[in-house]
């Protein structure tokens, strides 16, 4: 188990872009949102991941992560996605020996 903490940033213009080391591809779909629980899976690339995180909208959470085969996410999200699902891409940025 392992603790996600929350972070989000403002980006004030489109500069970033040119810094950009690699981009993922991500799909999703929710199949259980509870006051106490959401539940999502999630596939990046060629990787697929089961997700379970505890207390929604606080900054710490518990969270559960899975990889789960490709073939299983696919029809999992195509079965039990219970909101539409999201389409999203990452950008991974280099920066002080950290990737953002």
């Amino acid at each position: 188990m392992a603790l996600e903490i929350e972070r989000k940033f403002l980006v004030r213009d489109d500069s970033w872009r040119s810094d950009v080391d690699r981009s993922l591809q991500i799909r999703q779909g929710y199949f259980a949102r509870t006051s106490l629980l959401r539940a999502r899976i999630r596939i990046m690339d060629d990787k697929a991941y089961l997700a379970l995180k505890s207390e929604p909208g606080s900054l710490v959470r518990h969270e559960f992560e899975y990889e789960i085969p490709c073939v299983d996410a696919v029809e999992m999200k195509r079965r039990f996605s219970i909101e539409p699902i999201i389409t999203k891409t990452r950008h991974c940025i280099k920066h002080e020996n950290r990737t953002w």
